[in-house]
């Protein structure tokens, strides 16, 4: 099974248990099953159990289950995919964890991914029921059309059951209109009479409440569930029932105050401690419990806690993993920081170092940040920074340095990785405001190398990423002259997460590209081997798949085809399919096609451009798609579809001319002269050599590269009887005999450039 990108907290995968005395809503569930549902929306106030309601409602179908309970942090579109692949995954729908592949690229693999999970719900032998528990955590616009695609589009045999404190941003008025909603809100989910009194009974043993009190209470709480429950609470021990049932108003507003006053005072002074102490942990696990108290026995703690209905919830089935109600957290919280606010950095900075120690970088993170002690913070970052950039979790990197504070106060190397980001994500405003921050901040002499040479690279790309090879060539020359001056043996480099051999193998690969785009492939090849001699990192693939594309093209450029396709495949082989989208090896798929085409092999050269374009359109790119125009009316060519390989090199002259300096002059050239298909006077060919069919020109161009009978049938996707039919047609229209003889006699009269045939 394909590992995801980045850990996960499990227990957001797993539909809570439910509390002692939970009332069954028999009814509401029956209402809401409605088989032909593609969505169950259930909307409502916290407290009102719309959880417990997805999971009866979830049970009550025959379906597999997965689930996904939102919280704040998902709030990122490949963050969120990431979990939903995991729910998938857990409900046990084959080929789901294809998805993570497609995500480690990050934004641009969201729509991949969505596609791949959905093809997986559909192949999925069984009906799927997806929860997503508290859709109001999140609101990210990718998001909501990501969903709301599925919606408009619906599975037969996928359920999406939403539960949601705010109205779902989803094409909910369509599905209604189509009866494929079903729906529970506020007056569907409060508690009927029988029902309050059962929950009364069944959690707290007050069975003798009066039908008086029970219509007091009702309308107090107008049926709120959790309002029910604290009233329950308050009850259970209390003598006289009437004065307490006055004193209990039920209303949200005073939430708080019965919490601080009722729940909490219940407690013992060692379980209040515990509870203040841990409401800084989203998810309770026994072990950093006693991390963060500095203590032991958290574990009995827990279940003492979940034994008396404490707003605790049991999360697993042996008992280990446990989460506070989201209300009682919150007001955990605010108790903690206004009544102990000298506590609230220790306790996240141990948190922080317990995830540090598990390698759960994105919690660590968390808590460093929530301790104040955004050195430490930044270093984590800084530390994870390759791993979470490279799977394309932009988003999630950028919300920890904003979470950092001002950004003038980062450190050079904070600022050189986010310029670096800035750029992948094309925002070059922020490029330029990190690259300056690099420079200024950099209070060592290695910190100070860094931006040096790291300014100049950076600008080379975003030049190649606006096809301007002039403004390439001299950032080139500023890289160079950086890495001239800057005495690399004495710099000290402790302390830091990237160093002397990434900063200049960066400069290296960038060098390469412009030096390649400027028509001087023997330097590129030279600058991307140095490049790739600097290091071997695995972090750095990224890098190393960039200088193999470069290298497959400069090979392309002096025709060595051998060499290109080896450095092509070298660069493919480095990255899964899925990773393409982060990657992009538009060129190493480019440097394929041209060598496949040039040594006779059409079909395949076709086949191969067909993947450079695919990567392109993942992050468009002016030069290369300008390239990509090129090629394919070669290819086009190659199969005498005249017209439109005009067309395509009308296309890549169309891209150019809107650039503000390509240097492409010589590959538009080089190609109008190798795309003839006959000569420009066709009147003064012979009649037979006028007459010449398409399917004989497809086979006519191909002589030259020595292909056998075989080799001309597969490429040309016909069988060797109707090659041997086409070759004695064109000896006999072209009066030649051989093949050696129709290649002459073609190239004199110029049906197929005049070129050196390759073998």
């Amino acid at each position: 099974m394909i590992e995801p990108p980045i850990p996960l907290v499990w227990a957001k995968l797993q539909p809570p248990r439910p509390p002692a005395g939970v009332i069954e809503r028999g009814e509401l569930v029956a209402d809401l099953v409605r088989p032909r549902a593609a969505l169950t929306a259930i909307v409502a106030p916290a407290g009102y159990g719309k959880t417990t309601l997805a999971a009866q409602l979830a049970g009550r179908l025959d379906a597999d289950l997965a689930w996904l309970s939102l919280e704040s942090a998902d709030d990122d579109p490949v963050r969120f995919l990431t979990y939903l692949a995991a729910s998938l995954c857990h409900a046990g729908v084959d080929g789901s964890d294809a998805a993570y592949e497609q995500l480690a690229s990050g934004a641009d693999g969201v729509a991949a991914a969505s596609l791949t999970l959905r093809s997986a719900v559909e192949r999925h032998p069984r009906r799927v029921v997806l929860v997503l528990d508290d859709v109001q955590a999140v609101g990210d616009a990718v998001i909501e059309a990501t969903v709301g695609d599925w919606l408009r589009h619906p599975l037969t045999d996928l359920r999406i059951i939403a539960a949601s404190r705010h109205d779902l941003p989803l094409p909910v008025g369509r599905l209604r209109s189509q009866g494929l909603l079903t729906e529970a809100r506020i007056a569907d989910l409060a508690f009927d009479r029988d029902e309050s009194a059962a929950l009364l009974a069944a959690a707290f043993g007050l069975g003798q409440l009066t039908a008086d009190q029970l219509v007091a209470l009702e309308r107090r709480t107008e049926g709120w569930p959790v309002g029910l429950y604290l009233a329950g609470l308050t009850l259970r021990d209390e003598p006289d029932m009437a004065s307490s049932l006055a004193r209990f108003t039920g209303d949200t507003r005073h939430l708080d105050e019965y919490l601080a006053a009722e729940a909490m005072d219940g407690l013992s002074d060692d379980d209040r401690a515990f509870a203040l102490a841990t409401s800084i942990l989203s998810t309770l696990h026994p072990d950093l419990c006693d991390a963060v108290t500095e203590g032991a026995g958290s574990l009995r703690a827990l279940r003492r806690l979940a034994a008396e209905n404490v707003f605790t919830e049991i999360l697993d089935d042996g008992a280990t993993v446990f989460r506070y109600h989201p209300l009682f957290r919150e007001h955990l919280r605010s108790s903690l920081r206004e009544n102990h606010p000298e506590q609230v950095a220790g306790l996240h900075d141990r948190a922080s170092r317990w995830f540090e120690g598990r390698r759960d970088h994105e919690e660590a993170v968390d808590h460093a940040i929530a301790s104040g002690d955004t050195g430490r913070a930044e270093a984590l970052i800084l530390d994870t920074f390759l791993q979470y950039a490279n799977a394309g979790h932009f988003g999630t990197v950028a919300g920890w340095v904003d979470g950092l504070g001002p950004r003038h106060e980062r450190r050079a190397e904070t600022a050189t990785a986010m310029a670096w980001l800035s750029l992948n994500v094309r925002r070059y405003d922020d490029v330029d405001r990190w690259l300056e921050l690099a420079a200024t901040n950099g209070a060592t002499p290695a910190e100070l190398a860094l931006a040096q040479i790291h300014t100049p690279a950076v600008d080379i790309h975003r030049a190649r990423h606006l096809g301007d090879v002039g403004a390439m060539l001299r950032h080139t020359d500023l890289a160079l002259d950086a890495d001239r001056a800057i005495d690399w043996s004495a710099m000290s480099w402790e302390g830091m997460v990237f160093g002397e051999q990434a900063a200049r193998m960066a400069a290296r690969s960038a060098v390469a590209s412009a030096a390649y785009w400027a028509g001087r492939p023997d330097e590129a090849r030279r600058f991307a081997l140095d490049a790739l001699a600097m290091n071997s990192d695995a972090s750095l693939t990224l890098e190393r798949v960039f200088c193999y594309q470069y290298l497959a093209m400069a090979a392309v450029d002096v025709g060595d085809h051998e060499e290109a396709l080896a450095h092509a495949d070298q660069a493919l082989a480095l990255i899964t399919p899925s990773q393409e989208p982060s990657h992009l090896p538009v060129l190493a798929h480019l440097a394929r096609s041209i060598a496949l085409s040039e040594t006779g092999r059409p079909v395949d050269a076709a086949e191969a451009l067909a993947s450079a374009r695919r990567v392109a359109a993942y992050r468009r790119e002016p030069l290369n798609d300008a390239a990509i125009e090129l090629q394919h009316a070669v290819v086009l060519h190659q199969t005498t579809e005249v017209e439109a390989a005009r067309a395509a090199l009308r296309a890549a002259r169309t891209i150019v001319e809107e650039l503000p300096d390509p240097r492409f002059d010589e590959r538009l050239r080089a190609t109008e002269n190798a795309i003839r298909f006959v000569a420009p006077d066709a009147d003064a060919l012979p009649v037979g050599a006028r007459e010449l069919t398409d399917r004989e020109r497809a086979v006519l161009v191909l002589l030259p590269h020595q292909l056998s009978r075989r080799e001309l049938a597969r490429q040309l996707h016909v069988s060797e009887n109707t090659v041997k039919t086409h070759l004695t047609s064109i000896r006999h229209k072209l009066g030649v005999t051989g093949r050696a003889s129709i290649v002459e006699r073609a190239v004199d009269l110029g049906l197929i450039p005049d070129a050196e045939p390759t073998v």
